[in-house]
Parts: structure tokens; sequence; C-alpha cells
């Protein structure tokens, strides 16, 4: 899998911090506005995964690795039925380039929730 996200579109549901976190200290978006995902192996354990990889994120690219579960088939808000994927995963942001702040913690938490549709 290849996932792409637009740094602009997180959202840590305070406008004031997300603004900040746009800045040259944090993700710096003006320089990259982009963080990829590229998985090697997919590990299925039944209906929980593991994903095996790499995470290119602010110009640095490392071996990274998440669990996420499958939690079935569901009809979306357009009537189109979607298999459900979730997760979370832990990331060091000083190994990509963020700078310690003894205020911020350097591994920050990301819960992520997809639906794939069916080709």
């Amino acid at each position: 899998i290849k996932v792409s996200i637009n740094v602009n579109s997180i959202d840590t549901d305070n406008d004031i911090r997300d603004k900040e976190l746009m800045e040259s200290d944090f993700f710096n978006t003006e320089k990259y506005p982009t963080i990829e995902f590229y998985s090697k192996e997919i590990i299925n354990l039944d209906t929980d995964f593991t994903a095996n990889g790499y995470l290119n994120m602010m110009g640095k690219k490392h071996p990274f690795s998440f669990d996420f579960i499958y939690s079935g088939v569901a009809t979306n808000k357009m009537g189109i039925k979607v298999a459900i994927f979730e997760g979370k995963m832990v990331i060091d942001r000083t190994k990509f380039g963020m700078k310690p702040i003894t205020s911020v913690g350097d591994e920050v938490q990301i819960k992520f929730y997809c639906e794939l549709i069916k080709n």
C-alpha cells in the first residue's frame, strides 16, 4: 500500500495548535506538504494486520511498522459498500527532524480510520 497524507489536513481539534504545527518549528508544510508511507509487507492475523515499510516525513525516510484492524464491510453515506480499517501508530517526531521541546512530547500518537471501495 501507499498512503499519502496532506499535512494541512491534520486536525488536533485545536485551531491555534493546528496553525502552529504547520509552521517551520514543526511540520514546515511549505517545504514538506506530504507524509508518505510505503508498505513492503502486510501481515494478516485474522482481523488484525501489521504493515511494515517506510515512512517518509520532512525529507527523512525511516523503517516503520504499525498495527491496524479490519472492522468489516458497511455501506457509507453515499450508499457504497466499503471495507473499514482503523488503527493507531506512534511516531517519534524528533527522528524526522523536529526539535525536542520540553513542553511537547517527542512521541506523537496518530489514530486513523479509512474506508476502502472495491473496484
